[in-house]
């Protein structure tokens, strides 16, 4: 555990933005878990491993338990591992992978038994000019680990999607983690309850009605069965983005949104109407939906960029606050006030952000 905080403070010190990113958190995360696994377990595997228990049937040979404890350890390292990485798993990429276990069991021993020597023996060939022979094997095992990773991933279920969650719900896994961890006595196990409240918060929270990209091309409604793309033409990226976080979506004409997500959200062929408890906000999607909307709704999201200096309607958000806070999340409530959650909220502010202009957080109904 030293030596690991020792790695730790070296790789911070040298690159302090690693910490927020997925390759630091879940490499460390499982060399963590591994260690502490270690550490409870190999006391008795080593007793085990010499026969020093009565029960021991005679005929279990000390080679018999040897390769017990490497098969055993493979699937108690791989189940490990897939724990420590799955918060993190989640929260960068809204995925989890529910046969990773299965995968390492099949692709650890051709990495430890083919690949691996093979590669030290190439390159300890190679000033003889004899690596040419060992190559093909390696190859070998390297097509045969590709073969179970596509196998395995295209198992029904094998990438389970995670609701978003937030900074909160991983700061709680990862400090009662540490705690689970780094703790050697029975109140070790007080880290259990802030895993399991960080792991189920994500599962509380609502969905945002309406997604809306930087630009007006990529806006979407989200309902009882998913993402809805109403946008002209939707970029790739944020598409894969916010499939990834809420669901598979499709791309649909905006005749084709019926009034659904509990009758908050509908859309026809020129906008979008957000309607709760007898609130209504407009979200114009054209020219055309925005001089009516200006005439007949008292409040509006206008991403377009058009606009009207007779307009009645309050602007809650306009393209350039949309582009400067770049994806908006629009909530609902339940009382009809809108609630707002945007990229530039999220990441904060830094020293090398831009000065974005004041954005309100939230817009609730005059009374």
């Amino acid at each position: 555990m030293r030596v690991l905080s020792v790695a730790a403070v070296l790789v911070l010190l040298l690159q302090p933005d690693a910490l927020i990113g997925p390759s630091f958190q879940m490499s460390f995360a499982a060399v963590l878990g591994l260690i502490a696994a270690y550490e409870l377990f190999s006391p008795w595997a080593g007793e085990w491993r010499r026969g020093k228990q009565a029960q021991s049937p005679r005929w279990w040979s000390l080679w018999g338990r040897t390769v017990c404890l490497y098969v055993g350890g493979m699937v108690l390292s791989s189940v490990v591992a897939t724990i420590m990485t799955a918060p993190y798993a989640a929260y960068h990429f809204h995925r989890f992978n529910a046969y990773g276990v299965v995968a390492n069991l099949l692709a650890i021993p051709l990495a430890s038994f083919l690949v691996m020597p093979g590669l030290v023996a190439g390159l300890l060939l190679m000033p003889l000019g004899l690596d040419g022979l060992v190559w093909p094997v390696v190859k070998v095992g390297l097509a045969a680990i590709a073969l179970v990773a596509e196998t395995v991933s295209s198992w029904p279920g094998a990438a389970l999607e995670v609701p978003r969650m937030s900074m909160v719900d991983l700061g709680l896994i990862s400090f009662g983690g540490l705690w689970l961890c780094l703790w050697q006595g029975r109140w070790r196990w007080w880290g259990m309850p802030l895993i399991l409240i960080g792991g189920l918060m994500p599962w509380t929270r609502s969905p945002p009605v309406l997604v809306l990209g930087p630009d007006m091309m990529t806006v979407a409604v989200h309902d009882d069965q998913g993402l809805r793309f109403v946008g002209p033409s939707p970029d790739r990226f944020y598409r894969r983005t916010w499939e990834a976080v809420w669901g598979e979506g499709e791309q649909r004409s905006r005749e084709q949104i019926p009034l659904s997500g509990g009758g908050i959200a509908r859309c026809d062929g020129f906008g979008c109407r957000l309607e709760r408890n007898g609130r209504a906000v407009a979200v114009p999607l054209s020219a055309r939906a925005v001089v009516e909307d200006c005439l007949y709704r008292q409040k509006m999201l206008n991403p377009t960029g058009y606009y009207r200096p007779e307009c009645t309607a309050q602007v809650l958000l306009s393209r350039a606050r949309l582009r400067e806070n770049r994806v908006t999340l629009v909530f609902m409530a339940d009382n009809g006030f809108l609630n707002f959650e945007t990229l530039r909220d999220w990441q904060g502010q830094r020293p090398w952000s831009p000065s974005p202009r004041a954005f309100s957080r939230a817009a609730e109904y005059d009374d």
